[in-house]
């Protein structure tokens, strides 16, 4: 079963949520130290990183892919979160300056697919992508397929212990 918005959403509620937060907001900022007249976009489940750039960026939202789901953001003000199909990001070719992504590769069975989205939306960002595209394994497994071969693994070391205890038919 893929994560969706509220069982990140109440990652980052739990104390170990709000220490990665922080550490993470820290490290973005050293990474991002001025944002002025940017556009940021966060794209998965970036929100609790979010409201870092909102006083100073051009413009900010939340992209969330559409097997995530979507939460309003920012509380109390318009919304600037939208739900997207990983394929067809709303932006025009190069006109987005930053890109977060958090929590949104995971979610894809195909993620070459929400990558190449990005690299056609974002700013400058060929030559990024050529160095991560070299550095990324070649192979990708959605979380059902490990959910399965996780259950092979237990079923093998099921009839293993089975063997040991003298309990397997023969």
């Amino acid at each position: 079963m893929p994560l969706d918005v509220i069982d990140i959403r109440g990652f980052y509620a739990s104390a170990l949520g709000r220490v990665t937060r922080d550490c993470l907001t820290l490290a973005l900022r050293e990474a991002w130290p001025r944002t002025q007249g940017l556009s940021v976009m966060g794209l998965g489940f970036a929100i609790p990183y979010l409201d870092l750039f909102r006083e100073e960026a051009e413009r900010v939202i939340s992209v969330m892919p559409e097997r995530q789901g979507v939460i309003e953001w920012p509380q109390g003000g318009p919304s600037a979160s939208i739900l997207a199909a990983p394929g067809a990001l709303p932006f025009p070719d190069s006109s987005i300056d930053r890109a977060l992504v958090i929590h949104a590769l995971e979610t894809q069975d195909r993620p070459q697919d929400l990558l190449n989205e990005l690299w056609r939306a974002v700013k400058e960002l060929r030559s990024d992508l050529h160095q991560l595209e070299a550095d990324l394994p070649k192979e990708y497994i959605t979380r059902h397929e490990w959910d399965k071969r996780m259950d092979h693994i237990e079923g093998m070391l099921q009839r293993i212990f089975d063997k040991i205890d003298g309990k397997a038919d023969k």
